[in-house]
């Protein structure tokens, strides 16, 4: 919709449970320091609770000042049951089905102090309903949100995670 991929940005694919960040951003010209915008979506609820962990360590730890992450995550409760609506169980077990379950989320109101533990700052944590309004309705796109997945913005915070 909008053409090329502007120069000044890389697209980089990788298996989060299987490669490391490190060396696949190296590899794609990352240079460590530097202010980055990470944009992460769709990932968190196929990969393990480890590859979340180091995933976001790594973007605090390497980022320059002024760094930040965008990612989407389920909220826990969809992944194991307890507030699920029965239409998307019914998508779960087809996802486990084709090899692709979703095996990690995150507690809403835990994602504050899960960020910071992580040298992460939360900036904002919007669900489908505030997504459609502040990001599509104002560009007049039609689109449906999953109102079980979340996207939060978070800032580095510059200090050093182990």
């Amino acid at each position: 919709m909008l053409g090329a991929v502007p120069e000044n940005i890389t697209l980089v694919g990788m298996n989060f449970d299987q490669q490391n960040l490190d060396d696949i951003l190296k590899g794609a010209g990352f240079q460590k320091g530097k202010r980055t915008l990470f944009i992460w979506e769709g990932v968190t609820q196929y990969i393990t609770e480890e590859a979340v962990n180091n995933t976001l360590k790594f973007v605090s730890s390497v980022s320059g000042v002024g760094s930040s992450i965008v990612f989407t995550y389920v909220r826990r409760e969809i992944i194991d049951g307890t507030a699920c609506p029965e239409w998307f169980r019914r998508f779960l077990l087809f996802a486990r089905k084709v090899g692709s379950p979703f095996i990690f989320g995150l507690e809403q109101g835990e994602l504050e102090q899960y960020l910071t533990d992580r040298g992460l700052k939360l900036i904002d944590d919007v669900g489908a309903a505030e997504y459609q309004d502040l990001y599509l309705k104002q560009l007049g796109r039609e689109m449906t949100v999953f109102d079980g997945e979340r996207v939060a913005f978070a800032e580095v915070m510059g200090l050093s995670v182990t």
